[in-house]
Formats: C-alpha cells, sequence, structure tokens
C-alpha cells in the first residue's frame, strides 16, 4: 500500500458533498484490498476501520452490500494504538467482526497483529485471477 504523501487528508470535498440535498448520500469506502497482480486488480475484500475506544458496533450496513455483490469478505475491524519507548504511535492489536454472508458474525474477535497480518496475506494469495487476458 502506497504511503499517504501528505499525512494528513484534506476534507474539503466531503465537507462540500454534505451541502448537497440529502438524497445524495455518500460514504467513504476505508480499505479495498485488491489483488497486486497489475494484471488482474480484483477487489479482494472491503474494511470498515476505526480506533478501538470500547465500543461494541460499528455501522457497517453499506460495506456488507458491497461485499455481497462484489462476493468478498467484509470486516469491520477495531485497531488499539499504543506508543512505543521513541513516542512513535503503532498498532498494538484488533477487534474484528466479518459482516459478508447471510449471517454476519454478532460479537468481535481478539486478533494480534500477526494473526490479522496472516489472515490479509491468505486472502492475498488465494486470488483466483479470473481472466488471464485481463
Amino acid at each position: 500500500m502506497i504511503k499517504e504523501i501528505y499525512g494528513k487528508r484534506d476534507l474539503t470535498y466531503n465537507d462540500w458533498h454534505r451541502t448537497l440535498p440529502r438524497f445524495c448520500d455518500a460514504i467513504d469506502i476505508d480499505m479495498l484490498e485488491v489483488c497486486n497482480n497489475p494484471r488482474c486488480r480484483l477487489p479482494l475484500a472491503i474494511t470498515e476501520l476505526a480506533q478501538d475506544v470500547g465500543q461494541n458496533n460499528k455501522n457497517y450496513f453499506i460495506i456488507k452490500r458491497i461485499a455481497d455483490l462484489l462476493n468478498i469478505p467484509a470486516y469491520v475491524v477495531l485497531y488499539k494504538t499504543s506508543d512505543s519507548s521513541d513516542g512513535v504511535k503503532y498498532i498494538s492489536g484488533f477487534r474484528i467482526k466479518r459482516v459478508d454472508g447471510k449471517i454476519p458474525e454478532q460479537t468481535f474477535t481478539n486478533y494480534t497483529v500477526l494473526a490479522w497480518n496472516l489472515i490479509l496475506q491468505d486472502i492475498h494469495s488465494n486470488c483466483k485471477h479470473p481472466n488471464p487476458m485481463y
């Protein structure tokens, strides 16, 4: 994944979009995992992200709909942060809930950084590249 260039997102477009009539709904999609094969680039999973502050819920209706249409997994990922001894913030753990399909998981499950890393690597390594001419 390419690092964000400016380190802070400009929300001018978001603010402008909120001035449109109410029927012009939009959401920002936090993370879309995609195949890194330049001849494929298919979506592999969609994720709604939030910092874990002890919440038990996070809205996922739209990412579930997208995932179900694309037949890919959808996750709500809550991440915990910690500060290292030199003051650099890092992710120290996750609470994750898979929400695609007919029966989404009802509760969050704790994952280590390594465990979530391995799940994402598995998702990426199992892309089927459906069209070799793509």
